[in-house]
């Protein structure tokens, strides 16, 4: 694995990594309240939030702290984008070479730079997450979607010298991200061997590497015995040179460092080459993530759980089981008190799971684990909440959403000192002595959901305000404008929602920018209270804002919004109105009362909103544009009479056609129209970015990516 970067003399290991797509968003899909999904297009593109520059971002971050130099410069001003320019990092990085298209792969539009770095010793690049801490995907990226499980795929290709390989990695919420830099552990000399091979016996290694069980395979070897090929064809080959063995001894130290490059059909099939190899197999553990929606997995059901489960018991840190909603108790009983390693599990919408298997639990596996998600447990009650909180001190991310809990089970999560992120949703029996106890003893806490807890009424927030981070409120309807009070010591809150917290209003965001200046990422969906004046409040001391929900805020009028987008031209990135009906954006229809009919009107708000945009242009680092339901006919222009209804039918079917002059000003603007009325462009850098990057790579910096 040598090889000449920049022509030098020194010849070092090379890795070209370049990041293709990277989104966040719900698992697959749009992940609906009742617990299903759906992988249409058009339901979940909203819902999705592009990454990639970002992700790149720190990749060069890790490029050049690998070669010493200080991550800094790393936007180009002038083009708004990471630069595909060559860099210069030390000998190895005087050139950067394009990598060669993989085979039989369609190569998508790779339009962003590749990054070179020198391969060490570590086999992946960790970009959030590093040190063993869990990552907090919300604070960097927002929360695209609030309320569903989100995942981050990252789309890449990696090239090491003449080999290439593309990957498509997904991680949770609260999974360390990590990029492989390294394809192989070893260099093998694949050409050597195959010229003292005869070509009859070619492939006889090569297809022991790759996994491939139809061709025969010579030495399955444990003391370099070699064993009849599968093919009774080629038992009249005579092999003049002697076929490659791997000895036992190779085994026991060579096996165990190449297990966590293999996928898990590959780690199974192990177990078949020899007793050797069953025995090691069973010792390291067959997998370390068992993820139920994992579509390597051709049919997950409860014979292959049990059947995993029990080969994995050393090895298994993470189980997925997330809408797995044909698993039984007695599934995973018998495996629990043998699962020593488990750090992360998820049984969220595993409806037949109750208390016992929640005391089960507590009673085996306390000492390790760390992440537990009972999303919909409608079974469990305070008493397997309580032994949870009792026993598992070790918890950092605890989501207890649709479980049917009071404060009893409540005011037992201040047994949890580590605790990071705690998810609430429709816990609709909590009141405001268990939040208030939550907060005080769970010093750590930096993101917390308590969505739909109505009761709800005046939060404290004392000892861990200065620490949180995320902060959901959303259909907390009995707050009031003081809950902005309340922030007072939250200098580090950076993520905030109110949706559905219908009381508020321009004097709660008068109070929120005096207290959190810092926050960049605000929803206030169905705020009806707020008007213009708390939006330019918003505009005026927000200078980090980078994404803003307003929809079906209806008392909102351009003049804010042009007034919005001019002021946080270099820093909002995603502004969605969605139903802002007061918003007349789009081609409309009116009746002039005459023979013409109905004559089209141009709205002008559409054209102040785009004007905002373009006289910034291309600087703007506005990405994201939801108008979806601003201005249709129905509700801007209710005289329109039955007899024009058929003509104003097809305005109706697409509000916002290719020759409306508000989508042909966007596209002028590099905007595309993925749904009618939603506009997205390729991610430009803003003025956030930037400060978050330079907080990330600075060593002394108290980063938010972190939990």
């Amino acid at each position: 694995m040598s090889g000449d970067a920049g022509g030098n003399d020194n010849n070092k290991n090379v890795t070209t990594i370049k990041i293709i797509s990277a989104t966040y968003g719900p698992c697959e899909g749009l992940q609906l309240s009742t617990g299903e999904s759906t992988s249409d297009f058009k339901a979940s593109f909203p819902h999705t939030r592009d990454v990639s520059l970002f992700l790149q971002a720190l990749l060069l971050i890790h490029a050049a702290t690998q070669a010493g130099e200080a991550a800094t410069s790393l936007v180009d001003e002038n083009a708004g984008v990471i630069s595909d320019r060559k860099r210069s990092y030390g000998a190895a990085f005087s050139k950067t070479k394009k990598p060669p298209p993989a085979a039989n792969t369609a190569q998508p539009n790779m339009n962003l730079g590749a990054i070179e770095t020198v391969t060490t010793a570590t086999p992946f690049v960790f970009l959030l997450g590093n040190g063993g801490k869990l990552a907090m995907m919300n604070a960097i990226f927002g929360d695209p979607c609030p309320g569903t499980s989100k995942r981050l795929k990252v789309h890449y290709l990696v090239c090491e010298n003449a080999v290439t390989e593309i990957h498509h990695d997904t991680f949770a919420e609260h999974e360390q991200v990590f990029l492989r830099q390294r394809l192989r552990l070893f260099q093998s000399s694949d050409s050597q061997l195959q010229e003292d091979q005869p070509s009859t016996a070619k492939n006889t290694s090569s297809n022991i590497k790759a996994g491939n069980r139809n061709q025969h395979r010579a030495t399955r070897g444990t003391g370099g015995t070699e064993q009849p090929p599968l093919n009774s064809r080629d038992d009249r080959i005579e092999h003049t040179s002697p076929l490659w063995t791997l000895h036992s001894d190779t085994s026991e130290i060579i096996l165990p460092l190449v297990l966590p490059f293999l996928k898990l059909s590959q780690r199974v099939a192990c177990r078949l080459v020899c007793n050797l190899w069953k025995s090691i197999v069973k010792d390291w553990g067959v997998a370390t993530t068992i993820d139920c929606n994992d579509k390597n997995i051709a049919n997950f059901s409860r014979p292959f759980l049990r059947g995993i489960l029990s080969h994995s018991y050393s090895s298994l840190k993470s189980l997925v089981l997330d809408g797995f909603v044909c698993l039984e108790k007695e599934d995973l009983h018998l495996s629990i008190p043998h699962l020593r390693k488990l750090e992360s599990l998820d049984l969220s919408r595993c409806r037949n799971l109750d208390n016992s298997t929640m005391i089960l639990l507590s009673q085996h596996i306390h000492s390790t684990l760390q992440v537990l998600y009972l999303k919909g447990l409608e079974k469990v009650s305070d008493e397997g909440v309580i032994a949870i909180c009792n026993s598992c001190t070790k918890l950092q991310v605890l989501e207890l959403s649709y479980v049917p809990i009071t404060d009893k089970a409540g005011l037992s999560i201040q047994h949890l000192p580590q605790l990071r992120a705690l998810f609430m949703r429709d816990n609709y029996r909590i009141t405001d002595q268990s939040i208030d106890v939550i907060t005080t003893k769970c010093i750590r806490l930096k993101q917390l959901t308590l969505w739909g807890c109505i009761k709800l009424r005046n939060l404290q927030f004392h000892r861990s305000g200065d620490k949180l981070v995320i902060l959901n409120l959303w259909g907390c309807y009995s707050l009031s404008d003081d809950i902005a009070l309340s922030f007072a010591n939250m200098n580090q809150l950076t993520s905030l929602t109110v949706s559905e917290c219908h009381r508020l209003s321009d004097q709660f965001v008068e109070r929120l920018v005096e207290y959190v200046p810092q926050l960049r990422h605000l929803q206030m969906r169905y705020c009806k209270r707020l008007t213009d004046q708390g939006v330019e409040t918003l505009a005026s001391r927000l200078c980090n804002l980078y994404t803003l929900d307003l929809s079906f805020c209806t008392k909102l009028t351009a003049d804010s919004l042009f007034h919005l987008l001019n002021v946080c031209r270099d820093s909002l990135s995603e502004l969605r109105l969605q139903n802002c009906r007061q918003l007349t954006i789009g081609m409309q229809f009116r009746d002039t009362g005459t023979r013409r009919g109905l004559e089209k009107v141009e709205g002008s708000d559409g054209r102040l909103l785009a004007n905002a945009i373009r006289s910034h242009h291309p600087k703007h680092s506005l990405s994201v544009l939801d108008v979806r339901g601003c201005g249709s006919p129905d509700s801007v222009y209710r005289n329109i009479i039955r007899a024009h209804s058929e003509q104003a039918g097809e305005q109706r079917k697409k509000p916002f056609w290719d020759k409306d002059p508000f989508v042909i000003a966007l596209k002028g603007l590099d905007f595309e129209q993925k749904v009618p009325g939603f506009f997205s462009r390729q991610p430009r850098w803003s003025n956030v970015q930037r400060r978050l990057l330079e907080q990330m790579s600075s060593p002394s910096a108290n980063s938010n990516a972190n939990v």
